[in-house]
This record gives C-alpha cells, sequence and structure tokens, in this order.
C-alpha cells in the first residue's frame, strides 16, 4: 500500500517539474536563444521520464502552416540549443539533475483540424 502512494507522489512530482520546466523553457526561448531557425513558437507539453534524466519537448510555432521540412529544421535548432536551454534551467530551476531534453513538433493541433474537418465533411454529407 505504501508504494502505491510514493508511485502517485512520483508521478504528481513529475508533472509539476514538468510544468516548471515548460514555462522555463518557453521563458528562455523567448528572450535568450537568438538562433534566427526558431521562429516565435509555444511549448505545449514536456514529458518527463519518472528518474527525470531525459524529457520530450514538444512545441507549436505561431505560424498556422508549416511543411515537414521547415518542422525538423526547428527541432534540429532546438535539439542543437539545448545544452544552453538546460544550463539557464540549472540556474532558475536548482533541481539537482537537469533532465536531457528533446523536442518534437506537436501534432496535436494538427490532428484536431484534420478530425474537425473529417467530421465537417460527414455532416455536409449526410
Amino acid at each position: 500500500m505504501r508504494k502505491k502512494g510514493k508511485l502517485v507522489d512520483k508521478g504528481r512530482r513529475c508533472l509539476q517539474v514538468g510544468d516548471q520546466i515548460r514555462e522555463e523553457i518557453s521563458r528562455v526561448v523567448r528572450l535568450h536563444l537568438n538562433d534566427p531557425r526558431v521562429p516565435p513558437l509555444t511549448i505545449t507539453d514536456v514529458r518527463l521520464v519518472p528518474d527525470f534524466l531525459s524529457a520530450k519537448v514538444f512545441f507549436v510555432p505561431f505560424a498556422c502552416s508549416i511543411d515537414v521540412e521547415r518542422r525538423s529544421e526547428i527541432s534540429a535548432a532546438l535539439n542543437s540549443a539545448s545544452g544552453f536551454i538546460r544550463s539557464h534551467l540549472y540556474q532558475v530551476l536548482r533541481i539537482k539533475n537537469v533532465p536531457a531534453l528533446t523536442f518534437f513538433y506537436d501534432d496535436l493541433f494538427d490532428r484536431a483540424s484534420h478530425i474537425s474537418s473529417l467530421i465537417d465533411k460527414a455532416i455536409a454529407s449526410s
């Protein structure tokens, strides 16, 4: 029974730290990252592994539609700046181990838009 409580606490801690990391990455990218390959963007989610050694960071550019090649370019630029971003996180968050960061384009909004258009087509055809 005790172990279950620890797992719940660890999961809650993972979410809390993930939210803090998301907010700080957003701030660092907006204020300190001067890479012309990185447009204005939103960090939508940070998924930490339970041991906090690595994190998947999901982003969406403000530009509504970008092609796959551009998404890859932005991901590569963010991944190459991950050491810089981690050093800022270490200074601000004061956690023992700042996780390794890997950046991914968040296609959730694209998928939601696609599903919405399919629903609209189904309604229009009925």
